[in-house]
């Protein structure tokens, strides 16, 4: 039975699994020597879970798109989404030969293009009707059933790891910027901390009387936050952080590997949409027909991150080109500059509504 090595896969789960399970040898697939090697079956239970995500397309696509369609094998989707191999066709034979025995006949996903069938019918915007009924779910239970003690069960140790796997640093010197309409001039650095907390009123992150400092990583950025008017004018503080902050970063929640997850691959991911879907709600300009109920279940979740020791979330903004950052407390940072802006254009875009009728 050939052996593949250390070297053919860029996984470092898999690197260390091979390491402490195989032996010392000459890899049959890439050719290394006096590296660690192992027979390609033996990694079949890491990659069960992940192959099990996808379907050979003849299985469900529907007869009419078979014909011309395009798509991808097994291999070059874990070559290419997951980065599992460093050479597609080595990936390839690896595959082969860990799921074609002697008596064995091929598996369907081997010998036709693959794809996840729950993606395949229907996603909208990213969010799939599952993951969007999820969301719902979970909102009509914190906003009408139970609010400090919802019923959903978590696993917490395990949403715990995911949330270390997306956990960013935001390092001592960089600079974050506050902005704040101020038609009867610039205010001061104090003026743009913080409120005090009898003021703190709600947010898509913070509940009413709790005090967060929202954050935007450049001036352009958290000037579009506040969608202004023409004419106004906005006071802007730069504030310089005096100490790394530790945040859960949504722009694109992280599970750093497939294959340490095992048989919970399914609901990791699951949970990653989840933080991608909070990411994205995060992110979404505050309609002013929102009622603070709507804020309700971001609100839970950002506590939850809370009360885990993280100093705050990060998230795209939708209105600039950079990031925001929604910070637990503001004693990592200090306002050392604020200038004040006048803004001279609003950019418009518009897209037509198709109404069912």
């Amino acid at each position: 039975m050939p052996n593949c090595c250390t070297e053919c896969f860029l996984d470092k789960y898999l690197k260390e699994v091979i390491r402490r399970k195989g032996t010392i040898g000459e890899c049959n697939f890439c050719g290394s020597e006096d590296v660690s090697i192992i027979e390609p079956q033996e990694l079949q239970k890491y990659f069960n879970p992940l192959i099990k995500l996808y379907t050979a397309q003849v299985e469900f696509y529907p007869v009419y798109l078979l014909k011309e369609c395009e798509g991808r094998f097994i291999w070059q989707i874990l070559s290419e989404d997951w980065e599992v191999f460093d050479d597609c066709e080595i990936g390839k034979e690896i595959i082969e030969a860990m799921y074609t025995g002697d008596h064995e006949d091929s598996p369907l996903f081997l010998d036709n293009y693959v794809d996840r069938e729950d993606e395949f019918y229907g996603t909208e915007t990213e969010l799939s009707d599952n993951l969007k009924k999820q969301w719902d779910d979970f909102c009509e239970e914190i906003t009408y059933r139970n609010r400090f003690f919802p019923q959903k069960k978590l696993d917490i140790d395990l949403l715990l790891e995911i949330l270390a796997c997306s956990e960013a640093e935001i390092t001592k010197d960089q600079m974050l910027f506050r902005a704040r309409l101020s038609s009867h001039g610039m205010l001061s650095a104090k003026d743009l901390g913080m409120p005090p907390k009898e003021k703190a009123t709600e947010g898509r992150a913070n509940p009413k009387w709790i005090s967060y400092l929202y954050l935007a990583s450049d001036t352009d950025t958290a000037i579009s936050e506040l969608r202004p008017q023409v004419k106004n004018k906005i006071s802007v503080g730069k504030f310089v952080v005096n100490k790394n902050i530790s945040v859960v970063d949504l722009r694109r929640p992280y599970i750093d590997t497939p294959f340490r997850w095992g048989d919970k691959l399914n609901f990791v991911l699951d949970v990653q949409h989840f933080l991608r879907l909070l990411g994205y709600i995060l992110s979404q300009p505050v309609d002013k027909d929102e009622t603070t109920k709507e804020y309700l279940p971001t609100q839970y979740l950002c506590e939850f991150v809370k009360t885990h020791g993280y100093d705050g979330i990060l998230y795209k903004s939708f209105r600039g080109n950079g990031y925001n950052v929604v910070l637990f407390g503001e004693d990592k940072v200090k306002c050392e500059d604020t200038k004040l802006y006048v803004v001279t254009s609003i950019k418009v875009a518009s897209e037509q509504v198709i109404e069912n009728r």
